[in-house]
């Protein structure tokens, strides 16, 4: 038995032939030197000493901290997950002795060689000077990825640096032990937030952020309820709300069992700007009716035209009680249906037959024309009539009242300004991940920060955008264009597809995938909106014009039967009229009202046929003539019938494009390939030319793939139908006698049980 470290390093020595075990002494004649020592020490012999025993005020008796027993107890349990404990069970041989002299020097004897364990730097406590390190790295406002991304680039030694193997948990450890937490005002955290809403009620300024506020009974946060507004998001609410508002809530925010709601809108191209927080314990009209009183009282009385959240009563039955809610549809996101009956697929025993299932609902959800849908709804209750689970199912959650058909069908949410729940999904994502950084055990304080510094650079950005014309870049306008070119190039070819319609301003278009089947655009009504929500193509907003195609019930983008038929049919001239206006002094320098040379200079057009050696070079150099001229700011105004007539000879020649031979029949590059540019032209970035490639991959797959779902679904013989539209019952209701039906002879053409049907006018045609 061994009562000091020095008595087990001699018995080491002598027993175990460890011979590189010294004891050595040393006088140190500052505080400062012998810190500086010791830090140099830890890293060049992998070891952290730690106070076991003092011998009075100035002596300090110090050994390995990975030396002894763990006091930790090994219990597993389902919360936890176990961890190695530092140390090892046994004693080590590595000690330190320090002592301090009244004239301020230190003598130190200490033995830096261990015994019982290898070098282990990860197993090491970060040190002061390491945590002063992070500590300023996280005060030049770095988030915890930043600051540990800049550790690892600063320290590379795993073998004797403890930073190298530094982590999430040891920043936001650091960052707790120095009271660095973002918003922080008190160490607890609802005393933290009382004081958050007294400055707020304290500040000179008349707006107050925080409202509703009623603190916690108790330490578990039971009966809190914090509302967040700004002014600039009052004036946003008030501003988008009548095209309709999105609510939602998320949880695993806090520490605490706490659900954050979101009030959002939408504003002029699309974009989600959340306009209202609530923090409450639970999702119920009762607690949600003092956060909409207080959004009415601010912002007064709100008619939005649309009002859309989850599968939840709650918001709904809250709104209704304090607004208006005459001229509001309530509809569900259509995403969350459609997951909701995959999720439920379960009760179709046959997996085949799962899949079959699921493909003609997803057909259903996107047919907007109210006819087709109601025929659709029938025969695919009557395919479901052996899957008596699943149809009870769709009947009790979905099909037991009109009403309750018209939150999820696409023929009611047609010109509506969202389709789904997304942006507000978006902005919960962002905000838990991009600024909470995926902590599930964040204090309310420092939510509050994050709220509002978010808040912040989201107008900051909305900002940037709109003042430097860089809205391209957002995912509706991208589609916009693509769907603009994809409707423009096929039409222009085929201008014997578009027809006039049957009323003013409608038009009959043929589907591109479907000979036989005619879609009807008309238009809705007149936009005002601003030219950045627009196409900068032809001047169209979405929600001018509708469609009965599948792809127009999506929000925020028209299809590409719109863009055609505003191209080709309406004679709106938006490059010259809309973008002059907001960009002369851009177009002033363009000459947009005279043609250019290349437009002026004749095009020969006509490929010979006796010159086969010169076909790929005429091709080549017509296409290049035919593409200058095509470019839309460079036609005259009066010049839109020879606009679409050179389109369309570049149609043509690109069709008459000469055959290249494959590269494995000749030597070298093919005789009749195209030119190779020369050296002076400009060259295409291989990263940007993939891209290109692989975004007309999609598009092709998209198209492709569209085109096949369409023609999965064959519609029954009416006669083998089974349900009645109105009751969505295949037996008449409330009656044992013979069932009698009746065919409606309207547009609509669909079966009805005879006690169902109204002779005078059918309610579905």
């Amino acid at each position: 038995m061994f009562t000091t470290r020095e008595q087990l390093r001699a018995h080491v020595v002598e027993q175990h032939e460890a011979n590189a075990m010294q004891v050595e002494e040393q006088i140190f004649d500052s505080a400062l030197e012998f810190e500086k020592w010791l830090e140099e020490a830890r890293k060049a012999h992998c070891v952290d000493f730690v106070t076991r025993s003092g011998g009075g005020i100035r002596t300090r008796y110090m050994a390995c901290s990975r030396s002894g027993l763990s006091k930790a107890k090994w219990t597993v349990d389902a919360d936890r997950v176990a961890r190695f404990p530092v140390r090892t069970g046994e004693e080590c041989t590595a000690f330190l002795r320090t002592k301090e002299r009244e004239d301020g020097k230190i003598e130190a004897r200490y033995c830096l060689q261990h015994f019982g364990h290898e070098k282990e730097p990860a197993r090491l406590r970060l040190s002061k000077s390491e945590k002063e390190h992070i500590v300023n790295l996280v005060q030049e406002d770095h988030n915890v990825d930043w600051v540990l991304n800049k550790i690892q680039e600063l320290h590379s030694d795993k073998e004797s640096e403890r930073l190298y193997f530094a982590s999430r948990k040891d920043v936001r450890a650091v960052v707790e032990q120095y009271g660095l937490t973002k918003g922080r005002r008190d160490a607890n955290d609802m005393q933290s937030v009382k004081l958050w809403v007294d400055e707020d009620a304290a500040s000179t300024s008349p707006w107050k952020n925080f409202f509703s506020y009623q603190p916690a009974v108790n330490s578990d946060g039971d009966g809190f309820y914090l509302g967040i507004m700004t002014e600039e998001q009052r004036d946003l609410l008030k501003q988008y709300a009548y095209r309709g508002v999105c609510v939602d809530s998320t949880h695993n925010c806090t520490r605490y069992k706490y659900k954050l709601v979101t009030l959002l809108v939408f504003d002029d191209i699309g974009r989600g700007r959340p306009c209202a927080f609530y923090f409450c314990k639970e999702e119920s009209a009762e607690q949600l009716l003092p956060f909409f009183r207080e959004v009415r009282e601010r912002c007064g009385p709100l008619t939005p035209e649309v009002l859309m959240s989850d599968d939840n009563n709650a918001f709904w039955n809250a709104w209704r009680e304090v607004f208006d809610v005459s001229n509001t549809h309530k509809i569900l996101c259509a995403w969350h249906v459609m997951r909701n009956w995959a999720l439920n697929k379960g009760k179709i025993e046959d997996k085949e037959r799962q899949q079959h299932i699921l493909e003609q609902l997803y057909l259903l959800h996107r047919e907007p024309r109210r006819i087709k849908f109601d025929q659709m709804l029938v025969e695919i209750l009557t395919m479901l009539d052996e899957e008596v689970e699943y149809k009870s199912y769709l009947q009790s959650t979905y099909l037991n009242t009109e009403e309750r058909i018209k939150e999820w069908a696409p023929y009611s949410r047609a010109g509506l300004v969202a389709h789904t729940n997304m942006a507000v999904e978006r902005w919960h994502r962002t905000l838990k991940r991009t600024y909470l950084n995926g902590s599930q055990n964040s204090r309310i304080d420092q939510v509050l920060f994050y709220l509002f510094k978010a808040i912040e650079d989201l107008n900051r950005e909305c900002d940037v955008q709109a003042n430097r014309k860089v809205l391209n870049n957002q995912y509706r306008i991208r589609e916009t264009h693509r769907r603009h070119k994809n409707g423009y190039i096929f039409y222009a070819a085929h201008l014997e597809m578009i027809k006039p319609g049957p009323d003013a301003e409608t038009w009959l278009i043929q589907s591109r995938t479907a000979p036989d089947l005619w879609y009807t655009v008309s238009k809705r009504r007149t936009c005002k909106c601003s030219i950045e929500a627009r196409c900068r193509l032809c001047g169209m907003c979405w929600e001018e014009f509708s469609c009965e195609c599948p792809d127009s019930i999506r929000s925020g983008t028209a299809c590409a039967h719109v863009h055609a038929v505003v191209s080709l049919k309406t004679g709106q001239r938006p490059l010259n009229e809309l973008l002059q206006r907001s960009r002369a002094p851009l177009l002033g320098s363009l000459d947009v009202d005279h043609p250019t040379s290349s437009t002026e200079a004749p095009l020969e057009l006509e490929l010979e046929e006796n010159q086969e050696s010169d076909a790929t070079k005429q091709w080549s150099i017509r296409c290049s003539q035919g593409i200058a001229a095509l470019k839309p700011m460079r036609v005259a105004p009066d010049n839109r019938v020879e606009y679409e007539a050179l389109l369309k000879r570049l149609i043509v020649l690109q069709s008459v494009q000469p055959e290249i031979e494959p590269r494995h029949r000749c030597q070298g590059r093919p005789s009749n390939a195209p030119p190779v540019r020369s050296s002076s032209a400009p060259v295409v970035d291989r990263r940007t030319a993939i891209n290109k490639r692989r975004r007309d991959e999609r598009e092709g797959t998209s198209q492709a793939s569209q085109a096949k779902r369409a023609t999965r679904y064959v519609h029954m013989d009416p006669s083998d139908v089974q349900f009645c539209r109105k009751c969505l019952k295949s037996d008449d209701p409330g009656c044992e006698a013979v069932i009698e039906w009746i065919q409606c002879e309207g547009p609509c053409g669909l079966w009805f049980h005879n006690m169902c049907y109204n002779d005078t006018i059918c309610d579905f045609c």
